[in-house]
């Protein structure tokens, strides 16, 4: 389970925040995603017991790190697919309705 021999790979598996919160390429994020990045670590992990869940159901041996989930599932690809009130965003944020107000008619 070592990466290209990097010996330390191993802690992923005891400690998956470390492969989660490493993935590389997080400084490219906005600062919406970043929050939306923090805040998704247990949807993330869920979803990785589910695989690893249907590798049992179908007869396999559980071998999927989190590691590896979190290469086939980039966060980009979940966030771009959550809808946009998940993603923090309202697109009337910066053009509120105009509400009126009709008194006496």
């Amino acid at each position: 389970m070592t990466m290209q021999g990097f010996p330390y790979e191993e802690l992923f598996g005891y400690q998956p925040e470390l492969a989660y919160y490493s993935q590389p390429g997080q400084e490219r994020y906005s600062p919406r995603q970043r929050r939306g990045f923090g805040d998704s670590y247990g949807d993330f992990y869920k979803r990785y017991m589910g695989a690893l869940g249907g590798q049992i159901r179908q007869g396999q041996a559980p071998t999927l790190s989190f590691n590896s989930y979190l290469t086939q599932n980039p966060f980009l690809d979940y966030y771009r697919n959550l809808p946009q009130e998940f993603r923090g965003e309202n697109p009337n944020q910066f053009a509120p309705r105009t509400q009126w107000a009709v008194l006496g008619r």
